[in-house]
């Protein structure tokens, strides 16, 4: 039986203007289609530009939803895409969605400038923007963008430069209540991750801290990356450092200095053979693959894979210029 599945993946590219630099993706749809092994060959691909999708070039995040519709956070609001039809969802002036997480509900959850909420329809059926802002204490209402978004069993995080908001929902419907907590900060949070049930986040100036019994702490040791920017925190699982140490580790990667394994309490170098690719170019996003392996994004022009280390210490390493 020949069954048909449709994926959308961001590519980053990089182009400078006459002043500065700045940063698009490139929506590619992969139509994977099983076959017996013997017919396999190239998916077919079809590139959506921004004249096709009518909103900008810039893409910063991607979901789908629980029905299979995608959802974009695009500079000039929310795309959404239905495998046919596009429609962009734009709420005030500026209606820029840097980031999207989707809750075990299937609730989606947005952060933009100075704002941050949920979708849900509305009295059409369409998808909508519902800001959770009027929940928020005046006194903590500004904010600039709001640059990452995790749904977790503690409630629903949205961190900005100036401060990270808490949302737990106490009353739904014509009740609709939340409770928040807000955690303000003097230096700027760069950047939010969640992993093991653990949120972290990397204050500039500081470190790396992690959320405990609702105290961000700094982790001893990551004093150093104050002067950086962590831009990847991700599960490092290969088999060999499970048995010889007997915890849990973790790649980080930072934006100028490159990698290193964390393994909650210290920090190492991790040399790989695209360490001249990351200095250089700028690290900014990086995801686990399915065989373990890790896609790494630059801030220039490349992109790379580096393998998770298997117990016989072989690996390749390749490099791609999209």
């Amino acid at each position: 039986m020949i069954t048909s599945k449709t994926c959308l993946v961001l590519f980053k590219k990089c182009f400078r203007p006459y002043i500065g630099i700045s940063f698009f993706f490139l929506l590619i749809p992969l139509c994977i289609i099983a076959q017996p092994a013997a017919e396999k060959g190239l998916p077919f691909i079809t590139n959506y530009y921004a004249k096709d999708y009518q909103a900008s070039p810039q893409n910063w995040s991607i979901t789908e939803d629980d029905r299979g519709i995608m959802y974009f956070g695009n500079s000039y609001g929310l795309l959404e895409y239905d495998g046919v039809k596009w429609r962009l969802i734009t709420s005030g002036v500026n209606s820029i969605v840097r980031c999207l997480d989707k809750d075990k509900n299937g609730h989606i959850y947005y952060g933009g400038y100075g704002d941050f909420g949920y979708m849900a329809p509305d009295s059409l059926g369409q998808t909508q923007f519902h800001s959770l802002l009027k929940f928020v204490p005046a006194a903590y209402r500004n904010f600039n963008d709001v640059w990452t978004v995790h749904a977790t069993e503690q409630g629903i995080y949205f961190q900005s430069r100036e401060r990270i908001f808490r949302f737990k929902q106490t009353g739904s419907g014509a009740s609709e209540s939340w409770e928040v907590k807000v955690w303000n900060s003097p230096n700027k949070f760069m950047f939010a991750f969640y992993l093991d049930d653990t949120y972290y986040v990397h204050q500039q100036g500081v470190g790396l801290l992690r959320m405990i019994n609702d105290s961000l702490v700094l982790i001893p040791g990551s004093e150093f990356m104050g002067k950086e920017r962590v831009q990847v925190l991700l599960p490092y699982t290969a088999a060999v450092q499970q048995r010889d140490t007997g915890s849990k580790q973790y790649l980080v990667g930072a934006f100028y200095s490159g990698l290193y394994l964390f393994n909650g309490t210290s920090f190492t170098p991790f040399a790989t053979e695209t360490d001249s690719l990351i200095k250089n170019n700028t690290l900014y996003k990086g995801i686990v693959l399915q065989d373990g392996s890790y896609a790494l994004a630059t801030a220039g022009n490349d992109a790379g894979v580096v393998p998770n280390t298997s117990p016989s210490g072989g690996s390749t390493t390749t490099t791609t210029t999209p």
